[in-house]
């Protein structure tokens, strides 16, 4: 269905004159839609330059840049849709109006998506600044049921675990950096206070490793050996100081040397569960 939309879209922008080879109110640039083939890695710009391409669908090292030299080795600008859904309105009300909006450096809105554990599911836009309790709260409505929340993964799975009482913090880049957490894609992701967080760990990196592309050896072998070390603490029940130790050099070598934010977010989300849940995971 989104596939369709996307196309009957284009169709509509070609019937209207703004694109296609005899736009009449527009420039005569062809609009493509290429379907993906579902890989979580194709989300980082040079996979997906790739898989356009017919290529393997894995990153590639920069520089070169993709503005540099991107699809079919020419210039590429690569933008998300929801940047494209601010550009009609910045055209409009024009660029300064849209900065007036947000909180320190993170200027605008953010569209973020609420999951299924909340009261009120869905999608949210906000601006900047906003704090967090308030989405989770005000907007979310909280746990469904009543549960009591144990914590927040804002950004998408390959984040880092934020605490009931960091959610004081407010929306924006640097705010969250500095609990060690990340905006990512807006997905905010709540847990109730029956949820293992040995177990959660462990789905983020079978998860990782599943759809690791395999070309760099520190996110191919890491989240491996993460998810290895995992599963034996499965059957347990707890790691052990020697394996949260293991796991704490493994997470390091990734943030710092993957060559994609595939492998460096399964490392800050392994390392931030470590320095947050010790005390559950962790026995010995």
């Amino acid at each position: 269905e989104a596939i369709n939309s996307v196309r009957r879209a284009v169709r509509e922008l070609y019937e209207a004159g703004y694109a296609g080879p005899g736009a009449s109110r527009g420039v005569p640039v062809e609009v493509e839609v290429h379907v993906g083939k579902g890989s979580y890695v194709v989300g980082e710009e040079t996979a997906m330059i790739n898989a356009i391409m017919g290529r393997r669908p894995e990153p590639m090292p920069r520089p070169p840049y993709p503005t540099e030299r991107g699809l079919f080795g020419m210039p590429t600008v690569v933008n998300n849709v929801e940047t494209l859904a601010n550009v009609p309105w910045i055209i409009e009300h024009g660029g300064d109006k849209y900065a007036e909006m947000g909180y320190n450096k993170s200027r605008g809105t953010k569209v973020l998506s609420l999951n299924s554990l909340f009261e009120r599911p869905g999608l949210y836009e906000v601006e900047f600044g906003v704090p967090l309790k308030e989405v989770v709260y005000d907007m979310g409505g909280g746990l469904k049921g009543g549960r009591r929340l144990k914590g927040v993964i804002v950004g998408g799975p390959l984040a880092s675990f934020i605490r009931p009482e960091e959610l004081d913090v407010r929306l924006g880049v640097e705010e969250l950096r500095e609990i060690g957490a990340s905006l990512g894609h807006g997905n905010v992701i709540a847990f109730s206070d029956d949820t293992s967080l040995l177990e959660l760990l462990h789905e983020i990196v079978h998860f990782a490793s599943f759809e690791s592309c395999g070309k760099c050896f520190p996110c191919r072998l890491g989240t491996a050996r993460a998810d290895e070390i995992l599963e034996a603490a499965l059957g347990r029940g707890y790691l052990t100081p020697e394996e949260a130790d293991e796991l704490k050099s493994i997470a390091t070598v990734m943030r710092s040397a993957s060559l994609c934010g595939h492998g460096q977010g399964t490392g800050d989300a392994i390392l931030s569960f470590l320095a947050k849940g010790a005390d559950e995971m962790v026995r010995g």
